[in-house]
């Protein structure tokens, strides 16, 4: 997990184009990962609770149950467009990274570069000078 002031500075790089690529996760993506797992834990706690007490009380448990399973479908939203702008910005799939566990240390915009560096380079005509 990143400090805030960390997470913000990485936050006004993506608005003004200038966020670094992270072979792992980003430091936005540790706070997201925090969310997803609290959200999951109220949801699934709650739900549990409301079952076990009942009454009363299992009623207004039911009622957080309820309100942490739509907080974290909203999440789990954020958290996918999240992956798909980042894939997106980056030219590269990061939903195969996500389960192979393996991400190309260069992204596809980088390489994209270099091929066409390299590409320019050989279609220049020989001058016979070296």
């Amino acid at each position: 997990m990143r400090p805030p002031g960390e997470v913000a500075a990485y936050v006004r790089g993506l608005l003004d184009g200038s966020a670094p690529r992270h072979l792992g996760h980003n430091p936005l993506a540790g706070w997201m990962i925090l969310a997803l797992l609290a959200g999951l834990l109220a949801t699934a706690g709650s739900g549990w609770l409301a079952q076990e007490i009942g009454g009363r009380l299992g009623h207004q448990l039911e009622e957080l149950h309820e309100a942490a399973a739509n907080g974290l479908l909203l999440v789990i939203g954020l958290h996918v467009l999240g992956v798909l702008a980042e894939s997106w910005r980056e030219g590269e799939d990061l939903v195969r990274a996500m389960i192979t566990g393996r991400k190309v240390r260069e992204s596809a915009s980088q390489r994209w570069g270099k091929e066409s560096a390299a590409k320019a380079e050989s279609c220049r005509p020989d001058t016979g000078e070296t």
